[in-house]
C-alpha cells in the first residue's frame, strides 16, 4: 500500500469526504452539467471514471446508457462505486491497468492530485 492509497483509504474510511465541497450546490450542479453534456452525445460508450472514489458522481448518472469503469486508488471508496460502475479497479495514474484505447471517453472530475 502506497502512502497516497493509505490516506484515501483513511478519507473515505473516517467520512473525511462528507466534510469537503463534494456536497455543496456547486459541485451537484457540475455533476449535472457533466452528465447532461455525455448524455447528449454518443450513447452506448465506454468510460473511464478516472479518480471515481464511491461513484455516486457523474458515474451515477451516466452509466444507465453508457459502460463506465472506475479507477481509484482506494479500495475503501470502490466497495460502495461498484455500485455504479460495470466494474471498479484499485490503481494510479502512475500505472494504468487498462490497454491503450480502450475507452471512447474518459472522465477526470473532482480528482485530487498529489505531486512528489
Amino acid at each position: 500500500m502506497t502512502r497516497m492509497s493509505e490516506f484515501f483509504d483513511n478519507y473515505y474510511r473516517e467520512g473525511g469526504w462528507q466534510l469537503d465541497d463534494f456536497g455543496t450546490a456547486a459541485y451537484w450542479k457540475r455533476v449535472e452539467y457533466l452528465s447532461e453534456l455525455i448524455k447528449s452525445g454518443s450513447k452506448n460508450i465506454r468510460i473511464l471514471d478516472f479518480g471515481c472514489g464511491k461513484g455516486g458522481g457523474v458515474s451515477r448518472y451516466i452509466s444507465e446508457e453508457n459502460s463506465v469503469y472506475g479507477l481509484d486508488i482506494s479500495k475503501i471508496a470502490l466497495k460502495e462505486g461498484k455500485a455504479y460502475m460495470d466494474a471498479a479497479v484499485v490503481g494510479d495514474a502512475e500505472k494504468l491497468p487498462f490497454k491503450d484505447q480502450v475507452f471512447d471517453l474518459v472522465l477526470f472530475f473532482g480528482v485530487h492530485i498529489l505531486f512528489g
